[in-house]
């Protein structure tokens, strides 16, 4: 049958056939059913006529199964897969297990924040930024379904406000002086040179994986960042897999291009590949994933006696190495390929004992001032 109008369709014996919406399953499904006329136009005036007396919310009997699986599909198409991929493990992992057969009209702040203490408390305690992310994701389900759905919540729930952040601890100049002395020494395995290129520009771990050659001009100088590869998990008939996929940076800015230190450029073209080639190749497959680069990393750290740190601390010792060596924060911003200047002055700017004492001793005050 042929198609006109939203849900309109001209049908084989003639008539024209308006499917309208007719409330909604337990689940929080819309339902429909159809009306018939002899013309289009006719058709969608009495669909329009009729749609008027559909409730437009589901039934109060939903749970918070259903709510979450309802936000979860209206919501897929306007995020990136890797975001998608990240709520559905949060919902099957936590959200459904803990409030899955909860009424909606029961969801309240006492309930969440019993849930919050015991993901505190408990025998494996979660992180704060896990936790938050989580009753953030709540209040979105819940705000969901009033604004889309017209649902009559009768009780509210708040997000977890974020604690104050301690600052991240970063190694001292020793411990990255010998990280990078092991790594020029065993600059022709390209795990290492891959390790080095983070320490100079910054990279994500997900960005180098995906890095080959031809994102890299050595005639100009530039890398250009264009993808990222991650492993992601799916979830299907209640049995979840993963597969790698690639996919473009974390955000607009996040796609850019970074200038190389003349050192690095050097390295690089002493080990220049073919184009399509991947600057770090994995051993049954042309790339190293990310959670194999970290086993890898892992691996320098224990050769070189370092005391384990996790490889984004990469990226935050270049950011501060940036800072120190009078760089400006919106050039470091876009370095990093960050939304915002904020977020760079935030997350990825320590301060060093050294430096501290070396700004203290030229502090200066008058001896006008002390007389």
């Amino acid at each position: 049958m042929s198609r006109r109008g939203e849900n309109i369709y001209r049908r084989k014996d003639g008539r024209w056939e308006a499917r309208i919406p007719n409330g909604f399953t337990d689940d929080g499904r819309k339902k429909y059913r159809s009306v018939y006329a002899r013309s289009y136009t006719e058709v969608r005036e009495k669909a329009k006529q009729q749609k008027a007396a559909v409730p437009e919310k589901p039934t109060g009997r939903m749970n918070m199964e259903a709510a979450i699986r309802l936000w979860l599909r209206d919501k897929q198409f306007q995020w990136k897969e890797s975001t998608y991929s990240c709520y559905t493990q949060i919902a099957e992992k936590q959200l459904i297990p803990a409030f899955g057969k909860l009424p909606v009209n029961q969801m309240n702040n006492s309930v969440l924040n019993d849930f919050i203490a015991e993901k505190r408390n408990g025998s494996m305690p979660l992180s704060d930024s896990y936790i938050r992310d989580m009753t953030r994701m709540l209040t979105q389900v819940m705000k969901h379904l009033r604004d889309e759905y017209h649902y009559e919540i009768s009780t509210n729930i708040s997000a977890l406000k974020p604690r104050a952040k301690e600052e991240k601890r970063l190694p001292d100049q020793k411990t990255i002086e010998k990280l990078e002395r092991y790594l020029m020494a065993h600059v022709e395995d390209r795990t290492c040179l891959g390790i080095l290129l983070c320490c100079h520009t910054g990279l994500r771990i997900g960005e180098l994986c995906a890095l080959c050659w031809e994102d890299i001009d050595l005639d100009t100088g530039i890398l250009h960042v264009r993808r990222t590869i991650q492993r992601m998990k799916r979830y299907q008939d209640g049995r979840s897999s993963s597969q790698v996929v690639f996919s473009t940076p974390k955000s607009k800015r996040s796609t850019r291009e970074i200038p190389l230190t003349p050192m690095m450029l050097k390295l690089l073209r002493e080990a220049k590949g073919s184009p399509k080639e991947f600057l770090i190749p994995g051993k049954n497959v042309p790339y190293a994933e990310p959670r194999t680069l970290q086993y890898r990393f892992r691996s320098i750290l224990s050769q070189c006696g370092i005391e384990y740190f996790n490889f984004h601390m990469l990226r935050h010792i270049f950011a501060t190495r940036c800072i120190v060596l009078g760089f400006d924060t919106n050039s470091v911003s876009e370095l990093l390929g960050h939304a915002n200047v904020q977020i760079t002055l935030n997350l990825y700017v320590h301060s060093s004992a050294e430096r501290k004492r070396e700004l203290m001793s030229h502090y200066y005050i008058s001896k006008s001032y002390l007389a």
